[in-house]
């Protein structure tokens, strides 16, 4: 059986073994998962401010069309009456 010694001085290994993987390994790639996050958000956000942006251009060359074929349709009809 163990001595209470050598539990306390394994258990203190493993503590230390384990706060030095928590800021050597896991504190890094915890802030570096949070910049990463900040970063898809602020994608999110572009992408859709570009989808309304695409919406409202799109809707302005149907219109622009539309009025394209009222004209086309004007232009031929006074060329038929002459």
């Amino acid at each position: 059986m163990m001595s209470l010694d050598t539990i306390v001085q394994i258990l203190t290994v493993a503590a230390t073994c384990g706060a030095a993987f928590h800021w050597v390994c896991l504190r890094p790639l915890n802030e570096s998962i949070i910049k990463l996050n900040a970063m898809v958000d602020k994608q999110t956000k572009l992408i859709s401010e570009a989808q309304i942006k695409l919406a409202e251009v799109d809707q302005r060359a149907r219109s622009a069309h539309h009025r394209l074929d009222d004209l086309v349709q004007e232009v031929h009809a006074l060329g038929n009456h002459n």
